[in-house]
């Protein structure tokens, strides 16, 4: 018997196996950096516009 013939009956008697697809680490940086910016956003936009005439009217 050859190596190849115990190879593929070897394959056979495993239980199939079911494909699960798993997101490519380029889409997951996209979201993350995605999510970064809006939180810088709205932190952007929570901060008065005229921040250092706020800090000299004190």
């Amino acid at each position: 018997m050859s190596i190849s013939a115990t190879l593929s009956s070897a394959l056979n008697r495993l239980p199939d196996l079911v494909a699960i697809q798993v997101p490519e680490p380029s889409n997951l940086a996209l979201f993350a950096m995605g999510i970064v910016g809006v939180m810088l956003g709205r932190r952007v936009a929570r901060k008065p516009k005229n921040a250092d005439q706020a800090n000299s009217q004190d």
